[in-house]
């Protein structure tokens, strides 16, 4: 049987992490994607708008 798929939306943001200079990113708190998996989810993180990232 196969795990069905859970779209988990993430909050689009900048951040400035050692090497990554002010760079766009999507981040979820872990404990959402554990308790997707935990309730037998597969869990896919999807960023809040691909329009963020466009050129």
């Amino acid at each position: 049987m196969t795990r069905p798929v859970v779209a988990v939306t993430a909050d689009a943001t900048t951040v400035n992490w050692n090497i990554w200079g002010d760079v766009a990113v999507a981040v979820l708190p872990q404990p959402y994607l554990d308790k997707v998996a935990q309730a037998g989810g597969a869990p896919v993180l999807l960023p809040r708008s691909w329009r963020r990232w466009s050129p």
